[in-house]
């Protein structure tokens, strides 16, 4: 339960606001790029890691709640 807790906590921290284009911003792991298949989210490569900005909430949100299980979200 702890777990999903946690998971539950990064998902609202990053849904909770975004950036001054209306974007919400997941930072993560470069192995995130393997799931993704949305042609609205835009990808920012920073080596290692990655910054994903997606206008959907929805999308965010499902993108969030998959990659914090995987403890594949970086802050």
């Amino acid at each position: 339960m702890k777990e999903r807790d946690h998971v539950e906590k990064i998902v609202k921290d990053i849904i909770r606001r975004k950036d001054p284009k209306g974007y919400y911003i997941i930072p993560a792991e470069k192995g995130v790029l393997k799931f993704i298949k949305d042609k609205d989210i835009l990808i920012e490569n920073l080596g290692t890691y990655v910054i994903l900005r997606t206008k959907s909430r929805r999308v965010a949100e499902r993108l969030a709640r998959m990659f914090a299980e995987k403890d594949l979200i970086k802050f």
